[in-house]
């Protein structure tokens, strides 16, 4: 007896998830961000893990953008200061910037809820890039718990006509 074979289906067996990218918040985000990125299954590598308490930014951004890791930080500084925005482009850094004034836990919650997105988000642009990520409406009881936008900063491309221009 032979079994008929089973008809050619152009449908994938699984959707394919996006890659497990690893998160690395910076020394602000204190120790709730990592503990709570951690408790939700999510890969994180803290800063006072890898570098002294007084690093500047500037020197932790090339073993980030070497690792490939997805840079937090509530720092606006590293998208103001001309020498930290370009050394973050200049290491390949794919950096998040968390806007808004929290708490460390509320920070935490944020992130997590929008941990998928800066993951696709990071799917769609190639580093180096500087991103903002912002939360939902405050007044809206649910704007930690639903993720919020990410808005694209600064792109290598942008970086390099800014460079070109001066």
């Amino acid at each position: 007896m032979t079994s008929s074979p089973k008809p050619f289906s152009t449908k994938p067996d699984r959707t394919p998830s996006p890659p497990d990218y690893t998160f690395f918040t910076d020394r602000d985000l204190g120790a709730a961000v990592p503990r709570r990125l951690g408790q939700a299954g999510l890969a994180v590598q803290r800063h006072d893990d890898h570098f002294p308490q007084g690093t500047l930014d500037t020197d932790w951004y090339p073993k980030v953008g070497r690792e490939g890791w997805l840079a937090l930080t509530h720092d606006k500084g590293q998208w103001r200061k001309t020498d930290e925005r370009d050394a973050a482009m200049r290491a390949g850094v794919a950096l998040f910037i968390i806007v808004g004034r929290m708490k460390h836990a509320a920070l935490a919650e944020l992130v997590v809820a929008m941990a998928g997105k800066m993951r696709s988000f990071r799917e769609r642009h190639r580093p180096p890039f500087i991103a903002k990520v912002y939360r939902r409406d405050p007044r809206l009881k649910t704007h930690l718990t639903l993720p919020g936008r990410i808005e694209l900063m600064l792109s290598l491309e942008s970086w390099q006509e800014r460079q070109k221009g001066r």
